[in-house]
């Protein structure tokens, strides 16, 4: 099985109201900025959407049941035709997007804090303005790993909290640097979650985030942390145990 973790999210880390549904002043930038910003493959599935399954929460379902039922392109067909599994704390509808399944706590999303900027700018003439709470999140799954991806962020102590409530398996922590931890910071991380397997991420992408994973090895074997690193290729996937 392999989890490919797509986060609605800007450069500086904001998660909320990605489509101006909340009336927020920054909200609905996933559609304002960008061409096409609900088509076409972007994120690059490809044929996972015939292997594999979606899963969504519940406002993102619904946001995606109003979209792609009414298109016939390729993605979209691929999309309305993919199985999708649906995360939500009440009981709802999912008839009106073929293949939809709720949830009976097989799976269990929990967002959690990090630790990052968050303004958005509303257009090129605007300040920054505040864009909500940035985040991570917690995967668990029934009979199965829980996942701890700690979105954009800073090392910040309370991150030991999110392993007194779950015992984490597999960690995916950002090393590039400048914007986020480096291999320092994020090896500090580890330390305080005690994952099983760290994945890192966030890295090597342009110049100016100048953390590696040879660096964040090192990091790791001088705190002799037995947490097993992974160090994954563009593409590449992994089994979760």
């Amino acid at each position: 099985m392999s989890v490919i973790v797509i986060q609605f999210v800007t450069l500086d880390g904001v998660v909320s109201d990605p489509d101006g549904t909340e009336g927020s002043p920054g909200g609905g930038w996933a559609f304002r900025h960008g061409p096409e910003a609900v088509a076409g493959d972007k994120f690059r599935l490809g044929e996972r959407l015939d292997t594999g399954t979606l899963l969504l929460g519940r406002r993102t379902w619904q946001l995606f049941s109003r979209l792609f039922p009414l298109r016939a392109d390729p993605f979209s067909t691929a999309m309305n035709r993919a199985p999708k599994a649906v995360a939500a704390r009440t009981p709802f509808d999912v008839a009106a997007w073929s293949n939809s399944t709720l949830l009976d706590g097989d799976v269990q999303v929990l967002f959690v804090r990090a630790h990052h900027g968050s303004g958005v700018a509303a257009d090129d003439r605007s300040g920054s303005r505040h864009g909500g709470a940035p985040g991570g999140f917690v995967i668990s799954i029934r009979g199965g790993p829980a996942i701890y991806h700690t979105g954009d962020t800073d090392l910040f102590s309370d991150m030991a909290l999110v392993s007194r409530f779950h015992k984490i398996d597999v960690m995916l922590v950002c090393i590039g640097d400048h914007y986020t931890m480096g291999p320092a910071r994020a090896a500090e991380a580890v330390r305080l979650v005690n994952p099983r397997e760290v994945i890192p991420m966030h890295y090597g992408t342009f110049p100016l985030l100048t953390g590696t994973p040879e660096a964040f090895e090192r990091e790791l074997k001088q705190r002799k942390l037995k947490t097993q690193l992974r160090v994954m290729k563009i593409g590449e996937t992994t089994a979760l145990l």
